[in-house]
């Protein structure tokens, strides 16, 4: 289980701003993937997706119908990704971790090119029960959301696809079965405090804090308070992430940008 859990670990898009498009050439040549790939820690990225409708989020906008989210989605927490840290190889190069996570597996591209669309990538070699799973549990698929997450996040890992995605829908079912998804769940359409969120999220793993939490939140169209919730982003350790969900397998993240009082929309 560890082996295909480190060949599957992809972690922080969500540890630095992104950098400046500018500072890489339009021509810059196809860079040679490293010998180091390896990271020090992951991100694993969840979406609740009522919230994203509700305050139009364009990271799986195109599963909201009529502002609302349908089906599994209305009461689950969804799969967004998995980020890898920065390699270490291109870290000794003094890459900066911003630069990784702009561009992430696409700076081995020739060009350095990003895809203008996250459907201008090739679909993905799915097994047909995979590919089911991914529509009801990353509604996100629908915007091909999960050839971006694999072409930017995986592939120059030599991870597989089925194996990836198998690995990061057990995250998300162990995070949405957990005591935190249950009391997302008992708390969609209120209000409740930031803290509140938190102490659920370390009560629910065993954690002093939930300091390895990053929880993320847009505003309503029209207001400018990042008060509705649209995602958690989890920090681990690469060393001890097949221990998830027990307390070894978190790293301390960064806070997130979210309100005091977070609404859970429905």
């Amino acid at each position: 289980m560890r082996a295909l859990l480190l060949a599957v670990l992809l972690s922080p898009a969500a540890a630095a701003a992104p950098a400046s498009a500018a500072s890489v050439p339009a021509a810059a040549p196809a860079t040679a993937i490293p010998k180091d790939m390896s990271f020090e820690r992951f991100v694993f990225a969840a979406i609740w997706q009522p919230g994203v409708c509700a305050s139009g989020e364009l990271v799986s906008e195109a599963a909201c119908r009529k502002g609302r989210a349908r089906g599994y989605a209305a009461r689950h927490w969804t799969l967004h990704g998995l980020w890898a840290d920065l390699p270490g190889g291109l870290k000794a190069e003094g890459m900066k971790t911003g630069t990784w996570y702009q561009y992430g597996c696409y700076w081995f591209r020739p060009g350095r090119a990003l895809p203008k669309t996250m459907c201008a990538d090739p679909a993905l070699p799915l097994a047909p029960d995979l590919r089911h799973a991914l529509d009801a549990r990353m509604p996100g698929r629908q915007g091909c959301l999960d050839r971006h997450e694999f072409y930017k996040h995986a592939e120059c890992y030599g991870w597989e696809p089925n194996a990836f995605f198998k690995r990061a829908l057990a995250l998300q079912r162990t995070l949405d079965r957990s005591p935190f998804g249950a009391f997302t769940r008992a708390h969609r359409g209120k209000t409740v405090a930031r803290a509140a969120l938190e102490k659920a999220f370390a009560d629910a793993f065993g954690l002093k804090d939930a300091s390895a939490l990053e929880l993320r939140c847009s505003a309503r169209p029209g207001s400018t308070a990042d008060a509705v919730l649209t995602q958690t982003w989890i920090t681990l350790d690469a060393k001890n992430a097949d221990l998830f969900p027990k307390p070894a397998a978190f790293l301390p993240g960064r806070r997130g940008n979210c309100a005091d009082a977070v609404l859970i929309a429905r």
